[in-house]
């Protein structure tokens, strides 16, 4: 359902998708309209995919105006996993927008990955910033994977650490896999 008033519209999705795997959600949220600015927030998320139910942090937002993007504590959490999006995208080089990741697993990028190529699946803990990304973008993660496994070979556990390099215009990778 939808409702439209003023510079606000409210809305509230629901949907059902019962196959072998349970897909089916809640989500309700507004938007509003003020002069310049656009303000986003999800008040409600219940969610199921693959039969894992999900909701969203209730102290999200994000706001768009016309020389940034702010995104407020907007974090996804299931099964005890987390994965947190935060922070300010705008012309500012210090602006950073952080990733943060909890018992995050990596399968829950399967939809977004072509599987038939090839299979990653891990636990991520750690953190990914981006920053400058109008002029001069940076790139710093800091992240751990445990049980990481590449097409079902077990590799054993990953730590990397990358930053971007400004000078070469790419990524340099500090990464160690531990088998056991």
């Amino acid at each position: 359902s939808t409702e439209i008033m003023n510079d606000s519209i409210n809305y509230d999705i629901c949907w059902n998708n019962v196959s072998e795997d349970n897909y089916k959600g809640d989500l309700a949220g507004c938007f509003s309209f003020k002069d310049e600015l656009i303000r986003a927030k999800i008040t409600n998320a219940d969610i199921i995919v693959n039969d894992t139910t999900w909701t969203i942090s209730k102290d999200n937002f994000i706001e768009i105006d016309t020389t940034s993007y702010t995104i407020n504590d907007f974090s996804f959490i299931g099964n005890n996993q987390n994965l947190n999006i935060d922070g300010i995208i705008s012309v500012l080089p210090e602006d950073t927008i952080n990733f943060e990741f909890s018992n995050w697993s990596i399968s829950n990028f399967d939809i977004f990955l072509d599987k038939s190529k090839f299979d990653i699946k891990g636990i991520i803990n750690g953190k990914i910033n981006l920053s400058d990304l109008y002029k001069s973008p940076s790139f710093f993660s800091d992240l751990e994977i445990d049980s990481l496994f590449f097409n079902g070979e077990n590799l054993g556990e990953a730590v990397f650490y990358t930053k971007w390099n400004n000078q070469t215009n790419s990524i340099d990778v500090d990464a160690e896999i531990f088998s056991f």
